[in-house]
């Protein structure tokens, strides 16, 4: 299994919208939330978009940090971040991992559309401001909630 930090592993893309929102704005013209979700969310074992001390902090503060020291990958360790499939199969070798035999779980439209150009099993979850038709797409589960996720990997 490859995790999202942000959107999946802790839930801080719904606050980073808002703060968006206002820097993104051009003077003659307001940014949507839609539009911010559009731009920003899900760009670049865990495989974040973030680096390794945004990733770090983020699952510190909340406290999953343990469970995955040691196995946190991010997109500065490659040439090109997500939407461009390259922290997958990353982060899939670098844990001894055939990147095709793993499954991914994010939470924006860029990062699921990356992990299936990857080849990887992809998993949408819904939980953040992405809409969930953005996460929709051949060979993905879109699901609802963790609790959720059990039932969809082991196919029950």
């Amino acid at each position: 299994m490859v995790f999202d930090c942000d959107g999946v592993l802790v839930d801080i893309e719904r606050l980073a919208v808002r703060p968006q929102i206002a820097l993104g704005a051009e003077p003659d013209r307001p940014l949507t939330a839609d539009e911010s979700v559009e731009r920003f969310v899900g760009r670049s074992r865990v495989a974040s978009s973030g680096s390794h001390e945004k990733t770090r902090h983020a699952l510190g503060r909340t406290g999953p940090y343990d469970p995955f020291a040691g196995r946190i990958h991010s997109a500065s360790e490659v040439a090109r971040g997500k939407p461009v499939p390259d922290p997958f199969p990353y982060a899939a070798r670098r844990m001894g991992a055939d990147p095709v035999a793993c499954a991914v779980v994010e939470g924006s439209g860029p990062g699921v559309a990356a992990a299936r150009t990857a080849g990887t099993r992809a998993f949408g979850y819904t939980g953040g401001p992405t809409p969930a038709e953005r996460r929709q797409g051949p060979g993905t589960v879109v699901f609802d909630g963790m609790r959720a996720l059990p039932g969809p990997l082991t196919g029950r």
